[in-house]
């Protein structure tokens, strides 16, 4: 069982640092400069991704406020 997470784990954090790399092309391309305008861009999907975790592996009640 632990080697079916281990190769979980890695896709994903393949996956993850695979899409990091497309968007900062996709964000050089377009002439989209500095972190503030690409943070802003990402942030909406980023959120949702963090109260999906929040939510599911902490017991985070989805109603709960998010501040930020």
């Amino acid at each position: 069982m632990t080697n079916q997470w281990n190769v979980c784990y890695e896709f994903g954090l393949r996956e993850g640092w695979s899409s990091y790399y497309m968007f900062e092309n996709q964000s050089n391309q377009s002439g989209s400069q500095g972190w503030e305008v690409r943070l802003m861009l990402l942030w909406n999907e980023i959120e949702v991704i963090q109260k999906s975790f929040l939510h599911r592996q902490l017991g985070v009640k989805s109603s709960t406020s998010y501040i930020r």
